[in-house]
């Protein structure tokens, strides 16, 4: 008889937040520790250097499509969220697994200056994700745009856009549009 290896969570569901089509969405607010209102604000800001930041380099890693920060109340409190496609457990160790607990890019950078989680930050997957789950507030009402599309084939048509476009581009590629199979196509580009 086989049988199933699987932790037992201690939690009976993660899924606080809300969904639509394939995505997700989790929230949580927390307060920010005496004295680390600076801090926190500089960790979140290198975090996303540069637009994305590294979070944007690793996002084929992850199901993350985004991710916010709020520091309100003086910087005395943090709201942090994102959306996603997938399990709420499934999210968080695919999270885990890419950023590690102890890189620049690692969710302790920031988390670390909250209430609630060691100066050092959380050392387990299992740990993190209590802490995270503790602070989490399910959204009144959460909506996207195009809701069942996942990360991938988002990602995937905007590679075929751009490569579309240069064909477009091509002087040499004019004969070939012109074929009639390319016309709707073609119309699609126009709009």
């Amino acid at each position: 008889m086989a049988t199933q290896s699987s932790k037992i969570s201690a939690f009976p569901t993660r899924e606080k937040g809300k969904s639509h089509g394939l995505r997700k969405e989790w929230s949580l607010i927390a307060n920010v520790k005496p004295g680390h209102e600076k801090q926190i604000r500089e960790t979140i800001l290198e975090l996303f250097k540069g637009g994305g930041g590294e979070q944007a380099k690793h996002a084929d890693k992850t199901t993350l499509h985004d991710a916010r920060f709020v520091l309100f109340d003086s910087d005395t409190r943090l709201m942090a969220g994102s959306t996603y496609e997938g399990s709420w457990d499934k999210y968080f160790e695919d999270h885990f697994a890419s950023f590690g607990f102890d890189t620049p890019q690692s969710w302790n950078n920031w988390a670390k200056h909250c209430v609630g989680l060691p100066d050092k930050g959380a050392r387990d997957i299992e740990e993190a994700k209590a802490w995270i789950f503790k602070y989490q507030v399910e959204s009144v009402a959460f909506g996207v745009k195009i809701p069942n599309a996942t990360l991938m084939e988002l990602q995937r048509a905007l590679k075929v856009q751009k490569a579309f476009q240069q064909v477009l581009d091509n002087p040499d590629a004019a004969k070939a549009l012109d074929h009639p199979a390319l016309k709707p196509l073609l119309e699609l580009a126009a709009d």
